[in-house]
């Protein structure tokens, strides 16, 4: 009988991309720290310590009883060492040596740096829109979760095996709810981008959602480019809030209504921003 392989079923953490949490906002995340790496990279300091034979009576001690003038990373465990040794000295098939000398900047160990090696990721290009700062802190937030597809639209929700009594927009009720639809198809959503570029110009995003990440690549430089963000991001949240609105509210926000508050954040937002540091080019965008 031929042998049959079984494929595992994704985790829970696997589908809504929980090891995106753990990750710096450059890598896609929102900069928790995943504990069991986060605790190897702290122990990694012995490391450093050790390999560079700074003045710590502690480093004397370890070079007199286990080192005995060896040089740290060419050491091998005896068998007659402490548990805690011993367990210091097999993070060495973790932490490599390289990775170690490279997170040390000015002769001091970053952990951040080490921290990042340690998680093997790519940068994210569209981080710098995501997180905008001119952005309220909840918008951005929602705006994450859109760029990363985990809110909880009705197509995700059906990945997840529960039975729903429709997975049409609950706005136009015309197609399917997906992240592409919701936010950048559904006529509402259209409508919204419609009067929004009316006053934001040429900076709007674009209508394809395959087109969304490369559209927020390097996008904040200037005052202008962030204002784009921010609207961005202000509008993906109150499309979102309208949604939930019709959902469990039977309440509908009118598109000029959603206009009216993302021009209110805006404002509120801009008007913190001190004029004394602004450019020449965004002093004239005023």
């Amino acid at each position: 009988m031929a042998s049959q392989t079984k494929t595992r079923a994704p985790s829970v953490k696997e589908k809504w991309g929980l090891c995106c949490v753990c990750l710096p906002k450059s890598l896609g995340g929102i900069r928790f720290k995943e504990g069991s790496k986060w605790n190897k990279v702290l122990l990694a300091k012995f490391f450093w310590v050790i390999s560079s034979k700074q003045y710590i009576l502690w480093v004397k001690w370890v070079d007199v009883i286990y080192l005995k003038g060896q040089n740290f990373w060419d050491y091998k465990i005896n068998s007659d060492v402490s548990w805690y040794w011993r367990k210091l000295v097999n993070l060495k098939a973790i932490i490599t040596r390289d990775e170690l000398e490279k997170a040390v900047k000015k002769n001091k160990l970053n952990l951040r740096n080490l921290y990042v090696q340690m998680l093997n990721k790519e940068r994210v290009q569209f981080a710098n829109v995501v997180w905008c700062n001119l952005a309220l802190p909840k918008h951005r937030f929602i705006l994450w979760q859109a760029t990363m597809g985990h809110l909880l639209t009705r197509d995700n929700l059906v990945h997840c095996h529960l039975n729903l009594e429709s997975v049409m927009c609950p706005i136009c009720d015309m197609q399917q709810e997906n992240h592409g639809h919701l936010f950048l198809n559904c006529q509402f959503a259209q409508q919204v981008r419609s009067i929004v570029a009316v006053w934001l110009g040429s900076d709007v995003w674009p209508v394809k959602f395959e087109e969304w990440s490369s559209w927020m690549i390097g996008r904040p430089k200037g005052l202008k480019q962030k204002m784009a963000a921010t609207a961005l991001a202000a509008s993906i949240y109150l499309i979102w809030w309208n949604r939930n609105n019709c959902l469990f509210n039977f309440c509908f926000m009118t598109v000029d209504r959603i206009d009216h508050l993302i021009k209110f954040y805006m404002k509120a937002r801009i008007v913190r921003l001190p004029m004394a540091k602004m450019k020449g080019k965004d002093l004239a965008f005023f």
